[in-house]
């Protein structure tokens, strides 16, 4: 970027490959973010396009729903974490 006022700002959006190093996950799990409407995307031209501020709204909810479990009595929260590993809430 030329313009200095540029020089430092954040990107609005990233490639699929960029997405996947943000979230540490693999392209797969990103598909199937996308998918599911979790991430948003968008083709420019023939490149896809994965936008920031959906990454960052996921890392919200999952870190709320990381949040909600852990706020529940203890009982309830090893079922919780359980289901959770096997993908489910």
């Amino acid at each position: 970027m030329n313009n200095p006022k540029l020089r430092n700002a954040s990107p609005l959006v990233v490639s699929p490959r960029d997405a996947c190093v943000m979230l540490d996950i693999g392209p797969t799990k990103l598909w199937a973010l996308i998918n599911s409407g979790e991430v948003e995307s968008y083709l420019d031209g023939s490149r896809r396009k994965i936008i920031v501020a959906s990454i960052q709204r996921y890392v919200e909810r999952l870190r709320a729903q990381v949040a909600a479990v852990d706020a529940l009595p203890k009982k309830t929260v090893g079922s919780l974490r359980f289901n959770r590993k096997l993908g489910g809430n």
